[in-house]
């Protein structure tokens, strides 16, 4: 059956897979012996009938589904770290503790608890040529599970090493922009190969602070910032003030009918500053409502910005 499996993925993407991941259920402890032995052997000359010279590295790995081990959340009243059922969350990975000292072995809750306290399955990392570490993420979904993922890592006390954490993306939402900019793919499969292939590509994050609340969200997109999606915005508009220079007075409204009618009104403008000034730099919306007293840098703004709602460049 490896032999022929083989052969399938060679024929749907014209070359044979470098690795090969094995995933076994229905094994106990007892029998780990024999899926190395026999069931590795069979695999190891599947491959080798192929080609003489190709040995892919081989990582296998059993499932075990059928066991008396439940986890549960610290704080019940947490609803962060529970389900509606007071379940653990799904994606909840448990690797320390209560698993084998040496062996590679971990608990997963791969999805919520339907009836009853969720089972994680139990994984044990019989072989692994391929050298996979087990601190990794892999998000399926579009933007959104990727601002949750980097939120939850960026939110950890232990930052520093939460934002070493690689995370992997498999488009599967409603909004997938980001792994094509990235990572120049569009397609799950594609974006699955370069996981498993460990193409690592650094990533910038935005990070926005409710002035108000004082809440901060971290963001992989501009427009995380106003929770407006890509195909709602317009392009950026670059500009480079020189010492004394100004931008008029204008409206950034649409007021003609071919705008309106084609992209709609205009209802938020972004701007982010890409360097600090000493004095003076600041946008002002003289007619817009709005206490600028409550802002915090209110006595650092001029005396002509005062007079309206004004925005300050400061990073």
């Amino acid at each position: 059956m490896i032999r022929e499996l083989l052969i399938s993925f060679e024929r749907a993407t014209g070359q044979k897979p470098q690795r090969i991941i094995f995933y076994r259920d229905g094994v106990s402890e007892g029998q780990f012996y024999q899926v190395l032995f026999y069931e590795l052997d069979a695999i190891r000359k599947a491959r080798t009938s192929l080609e003489a010279d190709y040995q892919p590295h081989v990582t296998v790995v059993v499932v075990q589904k059928h066991h008396h081990t439940r986890v549960f959340a610290n704080n019940h009243k947490d609803n962060h770290t529970i389900d509606r059922g007071g379940n653990i969350l799904p994606g909840t990975v448990v690797d320390s503790n209560i698993c084998h000292p040496t062996e590679f072995d971990f608990y997963l809750c791969s999805h919520a608890g339907v009836q009853g306290t969720s089972c994680p399955a139990h994984y044990h990392v019989l072989l692994d040529e391929n050298r996979f570490t087990a601190d990794g993420i892999v998000c399926v979904g579009g933007h959104g599970i990727v601002n949750e993922v980097f939120n939850g890592l960026l939110s950890r006390s232990d930052r520093a090493e939460a934002v070493s954490i690689p995370v992997g993306i498999i488009p599967a939402g409603s909004d997938n922009s980001l792994v094509w900019t990235v990572l120049g793919v569009k397609d799950p499969i594609s974006a699955s190969l370069l996981i498993v292939k460990d193409g690592f590509t650094a990533l910038d994050i935005l990070v926005v602070e409710w002035i108000q609340s004082g809440i901060i969200h971290f963001g992989t997109t501009i427009s995380y910032y106003g929770f407006v999606s890509d195909e709602n915005g317009e392009g950026l508009q670059v500009l480079h003030y020189e010492v004394g220079q100004k931008y008029e007075p204008h409206f950034d409204y649409f007021h003609d009918e071919f705008n309106t009618k084609n992209g709609g009104q205009r209802i938020a403008a972004l701007l982010i500053y890409l360097s600090n000034v000493e004095e003076g730099g600041e946008t002002v919306f003289p007619t817009a409502k709005g206490n600028n007293n409550s802002l915090p840098f209110y006595n650092e703004l001029s005396e002509c910005t005062k007079k309206g709602l004004s925005v300050k460049p400061k990073m």
